[in-house]
C-alpha cells in the first residue's frame, strides 16, 4: 500500500462516524445562540446582568454539548467492545473541531480583515470585520454577554486588533468540553447522575 493510499485510509478513519456527532453539536449550538441572544437582549441594559445571563447560557451550551458527545463516547465502546469498530480516542476533540468550523471561519476572517483595516484604514477591511463580526455574534449569541463585559468600550490601534482574539478564545471551552466528555463516555464515568426511566 502506497503512502497516499494509507493517509486517505486513516483520513477516512478518523472522519467515519462523525456526521450525526456533528450535526448535534452544531444544532446544540444553534439552540444555545438563540438562547443566549433572547438573554442578552432582555438584560442589555445591566452590563452585569447580561454578563450573569451569558454564563447561564454558556453553561447550558456546553451542558448540551458534554450530554451529546457523551452518549457518543459510550456507544463507541459497545461496538469497540463488540469488535465492530476500532478506538479512536481523539473522536470527541475531531468532532468538535468539525462542529466549530464556523466559528474558527469567522475568528479568523475578523482578526484578518480587523489586522488590515485599522493600520490601514481600508474601508472594505473594516466592513469585512463588521460584517463577520455581527455574524459571528448570532451564531455564538451565548457568549455576546461575555465579549461585551470583557472587551472594554472605546478601544483603538493595537488594543482593537487584540481584542479579536476573544473570538478563538470563546471556542476552547466546546473543544475541552468535547474530548472530555467523549472519554468520559467511553469509559462510562458520570459527571452527572443518570436520569431514572418511569415505569
Amino acid at each position: 500500500m502506497h503512502m497516499s493510499d494509507m493517509v486517505q485510509t486513516n483520513k477516512k478513519r478518523r472522519l467515519e462516524g462523525m456526521g450525526t456527532p456533528v450535526k448535534k453539536l452544531m444544532l446544540n449550538q444553534f439552540g444555545a445562540a438563540m438562547l443566549g441572544i433572547m438573554l442578552s437582549s432582555a438584560a442589555m441594559q445591566s452590563r452585569i446582568l447580561n454578563f450573569v445571563t451569558s454564563l447561564l447560557a454558556i453553561f447550558f451550551y456546553l451542558f448540551l454539548q458534554y450530554t451529546a458527545i457523551w452518549e457518543v463516547g459510550a456507544k463507541d465502546r459497545i461496538r469497540v467492545d463488540g469488535g465492530r469498530a476500532a478506538e479512536n480516542k481523539w473522536k470527541g476533540l475531531h468532532a468538535a473541531v468539525l462542529a466549530n468550523s464556523p466559528n474558527l471561519l469567522f475568528a479568523v476572517l475578523i482578526i484578518v480583515f480587523t489586522a488590515v483595516g485599522v493600520p490601514t484604514q481600508w474601508g472594505w477591511a473594516g466592513e469585512g470585520a463588521v460584517i463577520f463580526t455581527f455574524i459571528a455574534r448570532l451564531w455564538q449569541g451565548m457568549y455576546n454577554g461575555v465579549i461585551n463585559f470583557v472587551i472594554p468600550q472605546g478601544l483603538s490601534g493595537t488594543q482593537t486588533i487584540l481584542s479579536t482574539g476573544i473570538y478563538l478564545a470563546i471556542i476552547l471551552p466546546s473543544l475541552i468540553v468535547n474530548l472530555v466528555g467523549y472519554r468520559m463516555g467511553y469509559m462510562n464515568h458520570r459527571i452527572f447522575p443518570e436520569r431514572k426511566k418511569k415505569d
